[in-house]
C-alpha cells in the first residue's frame, strides 16, 4: 500500500474511533440521567397531588415535544414539582414542558402561575421558573 492511502486509511480508522467513543460515552451519559430521572421520580416519598387538565404538542429542532398543563398546590416544593414533571413526562416525546398553575380554570389560559418546569436538552435536568 502506498503512503498515502496508509495515512488516509489511518485518519478514517481514527475518525471514526472519536466519533464512535463520544457517541458511547454521550449514549452512556443519557441512559444514566433517565435512570437517575426515573428513579428520583419514585424514590422514597410519594408524587404529590396534583391533576393533568390537558396537553399540547409543539415542535424543536425539528422533533415532536410534548407540553402538559398541569394543577398543584401553590406551596409545592421545587422537590415536588420535579417529582411530578419526571412523573408526567415519562414518555416517547423529545422534550419537555410543564405549566403548573393552581387552579383547573387558570390552567391552558395562562401560562402558569406557579411554576413552568422545561426540558432544554435531553442530557440536563429542566429548569424551574417560578411565577
Amino acid at each position: 500500500m502506498k503512503k498515502r492511502n496508509k495515512i488516509i486509511l489511518s485518519c478514517i480508522i481514527a475518525f471514526f474511533v472519536i466519533a464512535f467513543s463520544f457517541a458511547g460515552y454521550r449514549l452512556h451519559n443519557m441512559n444514566k440521567l433517565q435512570s437517575f430521572k426515573e428513579t428520583y421520580a419514585q424514590l422514597n416519598s410519594t408524587i404529590p397531588n396534583y391533576n393533568l387538565i390537558g396537553s399540547q404538542k409543539y415542535v424543536c429542532d425539528g422533533k415532536l415535544c410534548m407540553g402538559y398543563y398541569v394543577v398543584i398546590s401553590p406551596k409545592a416544593t421545587n422537590e415536588e414539582l420535579y417529582k411530578v414533571f419526571y412523573h408526567v413526562c415519562n414518555d416517547k416525546y423529545y422534550l419537555h414542558t410543564v405549566w403548573f398553575s393552581s387552579t383547573s380554570k387558570k390552567a391552558g389560559k395562562a401560562a402558569y402561575d406557579v411554576a413552568m418546569l422545561e426540558e432544554t436538552d435531553r442530557s440536563k435536568w429542566a429548569t424551574i421558573n417560578r411565577a
